[in-house]
């Protein structure tokens, strides 16, 4: 009698202590930035050799990314209060970096337990400026709120 007190203990302290909120699937979270590449002059879709990020989150520019033969990248944007992220970017570690302004509006939603908040972001708009290897660049949508379809062509 007194194992099958303790099996039926057991049992519902296990069935009691799982949800479904206890993993935050990847869907769920904040979407991060995607970005694709192009050649300037063939205007089609390129990999670079090797590409240097290094995103400013509030407190100086980090590296985020150093990396060979690279088609495209996931950058996390800022997810605090402020409106804009900077991003700079090379392709080689001794040349002037490209910068890349990512300005928009925020908006949180509940997510679930394990998950928190997810920040979406809307009225995206990008400003390029410095002397590095980044020509141009084509915003293919103003509101990234998943990471399914690219949000941004960069011209090398």
């Amino acid at each position: 009698m007194k194992k099958f007190v303790l099996f039926a203990v057991a049992c519902v302290a296990l069935l009691s202590c799982s949800s479904e909120d206890d993993i935050c699937l990847s869907g769920e979270s904040t979407p991060r930035l995607k970005i694709l590449f192009k050649d300037a002059t063939a205007n089609k879709q390129t990999q670079l050799s090797r590409l240097i990020i290094e995103v400013d989150y509030g407190s100086g520019f980090v590296l985020v990314q150093d990396a060979v033969r690279v088609d495209s990248v996931l950058l996390p944007l800022r997810v605090d209060q402020s409106s804009s992220t900077q991003i700079k970017l090379r392709t080689d570690p001794e040349q002037n970096p490209s910068v890349l302004s990512v300005h928009y509006q925020t908006k949180a939603q509940y997510v679930s337990p394990a998950c928190g908040f997810k920040r979406t972001y809307h009225d995206v708009t990008y400003n390029l400026s410095g002397e590095g290897t980044v020509d141009s660049f084509e915003a293919l949508t103003n509101e990234i709120s998943d990471e399914t379809n690219p949000h941004l062509y960069l011209n090398f």
